[in-house]
């Protein structure tokens, strides 16, 4: 289970030292390890949302899954109104192509990464099929080796 509260406070945390930085005149294309920080914490949260999904009745420790829910939007709410002050920050400086770029480089390597996780499960999948088929063909091979020798018991008890 990912910690929705601990990936919200890296998130704020990093989006702090950002708001700090620019602040004090630093320029945000400066910043890029704290927003990769930003960025890394928010995709933590996305995570959160889609273990949800996946699991909605899954394990979330004393707490409901209604409160776990109840946490995971809350915490999406507070990044995507962070993601939008830092848009806010690079307008300000006249850096919205660098920040346009970055998101198109983002949408790109996540389209990258769910494609690379989709072949991985496919081969998954493959491997998988391959076992089992296996393991058919040596039942269908013990089974026939039980008629087999049944059959030619059988034969000589009736010669014999």
């Amino acid at each position: 289970m990912i910690e929705i509260t601990l990936a919200l406070g890296a998130a704020k945390k990093a989006f702090d030292l950002i708001e700090k930085a620019v602040s004090t005149g630093q320029q945000a294309s400066g910043l890029m390890d704290q927003l990769g920080n930003f960025y890394d914490a928010k995709d933590k949260v996305q995570e959160a949302k889609e273990e949800h999904k996946r699991k909605p009745n899954g394990a979330y420790g004393a707490e409901s899954v209604e409160s776990y829910a109840l946490k995971v939007i809350q915490a999406e709410i507070a990044c995507d109104d962070y993601e939008s002050k830092i848009k806010k920050m690079f307008m300000a400086q006249g850096k919205t192509p660098l920040y346009h770029k970055m998101l198109r480089i983002r949408a790109e390597e996540r389209d990258r990464r769910a494609a690379a996780r989709r072949e991985l499960l496919k081969i998954q999948r493959e491997k998988l099929q391959r076992q089992r088929e296996l393991k058919n063909v040596i039942i269908a091979l013990f089974a026939l080796a039980i008629c087999a020798g049944s059959a030619i018991f059988m034969a000589a008890a009736a010669v014999g």
